[in-house]
């Protein structure tokens, strides 16, 4: 006896079904578009409304087209015809469409005070981004030389602003101590904790001050604003907004401008903070020797690698808890007067910048570098590439390559973290007699020490208004002082 196959689960259903199956959808086409088998799987959800919402921020136009036919089943009301008379056009179309909405941030914020109560909550890093965006359109419009009128102005009024508004606190707390009332108590509710007003750091003819009258002007007494000066300088020196020098070495195309002015664009605030002004610190790191057995076996680890670098592979680098300076000024006789100072202080180990690194943070590459190139003209330095876990720019990393405190380590590795695009870390450390010198640019084409002077933007220079002489750091603030100066007097006076 032959038993007839079993049909499995799976069979492709027959002419007949398929026809039902046509004619059933067909008949209910009018109530809604979507047949069982293509309904979203949000439709069974209870909150079906609130899920077709989220689903609208996808950038998915086929997910799109099943919204609105979603949409058009849970709300038939918005999508009858013109017959009803409710508003939609001549063509019978619908009367809403879907449109894309982003929400990047929703927060409550108070109404400030006072002036002096704004400007204590300032951001720098947020403010180099709108100041950017400001910049950058008007040498759009109008070519580089309006971005730095732009710029002046803009510095001018914000330092201009932050006098007056001294003036003006430094009045209120008068007549506040003239009633017996605590000065200060107004600033305290207004920030929410210590004024930290100081009139002589403020103030012009103020006794007991310990600001020259440059740096009053300049708004250097102001915890936060005393950044505007050297972030408005630096803005006018990175690629996208910098002058090409007549007969120099920096001449960019337009098309090299356009594509920094782009990048920089996209940078998150930190990040172009950083990119146009580089973080730079100063770590006490002295540079040791592994013992004879390690050293030997990682000498012949490198010159299995080739390159020479074997013995700057012996070498490893021990930390303090914490930077000795986090923040230097950014030229170069700043950088080598704080590593003679440190130097000269016994911070640290051996003479002439020995056991000193200068850690170099910027969207370019993450360097650290040894300070005893700074200290001394003849210097026998070479490269090691940086440890593991911490990249490295396409160079080969190894665990007994070089040996970083944890806190350094750390602290590397989290800036790595902080770019979204990671830069290339770069470790310009001291080699073994005989090792290559940095000034040679070790493997990297390029020597550290360009990339240190890149870094100094205090060192870099403008052109003037009339753009005939190009100006330092220095005089450019002495112009901008000079001109509030004068605005103080003549309002004085007048």
């Amino acid at each position: 006896m032959t038993v007839p196959p079993r049909e499995s689960p799976k069979t492709a259903t027959t002419t007949r079904e398929r026809a039902t199956e046509s004619s059933s959808s067909s008949s209910s086409s009018s109530t809604s578009p979507l047949r069982p088998s293509d309904r979203p799987p949000y439709l069974n959800n209870p909150d079906a409304v609130a899920d077709v919402r989220v689903d609208v921020y996808a950038p998915n136009h086929e997910r799109d087209a099943q919204i609105e036919a979603a949409v058009r089943e849970i709300c038939p009301d918005m999508f009858r015809g013109d017959g009803d008379g409710d508003g939609d056009d001549a063509a019978g179309g619908p009367r809403y469409r879907t449109v894309r909405r982003l929400r990047v941030l929703t927060t409550h914020v108070r109404v400030a005070d006072d002036a002096e109560s704004l400007a204590s909550s300032l951001d720098a890093e947020a403010l180099a981004v709108v100041l950017f965006h400001k910049l950058h359109a008007a040498a759009s419009t109008d070519g580089l030389g309006e971005a730095r009128t732009a710029s002046r102005n803009w510095l001018l009024s914000a330092l201009m602003c932050c006098y007056r508004n001294a003036e003006r606190t430094e009045e209120l707390r008068r007549e506040r101590a003239e009633r017996g009332v605590d000065p200060d108590a107004l600033l305290d509710d207004s920030r929410g904790g210590g004024s930290g007003f100081y009139p002589s750091d403020r103030l012009l003819d103020v006794p007991g001050g310990t600001l020259s009258d440059r740096d009053v002007l300049l708004a250097q007494g102001h915890e936060r604003l005393c950044s505007l000066p050297l972030l408005a300088f630096s803005m006018l020196c990175c690629d996208a907004l910098r002058e090409g020098e007549r007969g120099g070495t920096y001449r960019p195309s337009a098309d090299a401008r356009c594509a920094a002015a782009a990048n920089m664009g996209n940078m998150s605030p930190g990040a172009l903070a950083r990119c146009i002004a580089p973080r730079m610190e100063l770590w006490s790191c002295p540079l040791t020797r592994k013992d004879a057995s390690e050293a030997s076996a990682a000498e012949g680890e490198g010159g299995a690698r080739g390159g020479g670098g074997g013995a700057a592979a012996a070498l490893t680098v021990d930390s303090a808890s914490g930077p000795l300076v986090d923040s230097i000024e950014m030229s170069m006789t700043a950088v080598r007067e704080a590593v003679q100072d440190h130097a000269d202080n016994g911070r640290g180990e051996g003479e002439g910048g020995d056991g000193l690194v200068l850690l170099l943070d910027s969207p370019r590459q993450i360097m650290l570098y040894d300070c005893r190139d700074l200290a001394s003209a003849a210097s026998n330095l070479g490269e090691i590439p940086p440890p593991a876990g911490v990249g490295g720019g396409g160079t080969g990393i190894d665990a007994g390559d070089a040996e970083v405190n944890e806190t350094l380590r750390s602290v590397i590795a989290e800036t790595v973290r902080s770019y979204r695009a990671t830069p290339p870390v770069r470790y310009a450390l001291k080699a073994n007699e005989g090792g290559r010198g940095i000034a040679a640019g070790g493997g990297y084409g390029v020597p550290p020490l360009s990339h240190i002077n890149d870094a100094m933007v205090e060192d870099a220079g403008v052109p003037d208004e009339e753009g005939r002489t190009t100006l330092r750091y220095d005089e450019w603030c002495d112009g901008i002082a000079g001109l509030i100066h004068d605005e103080i007097r003549a309002g004085a006076t007048g």
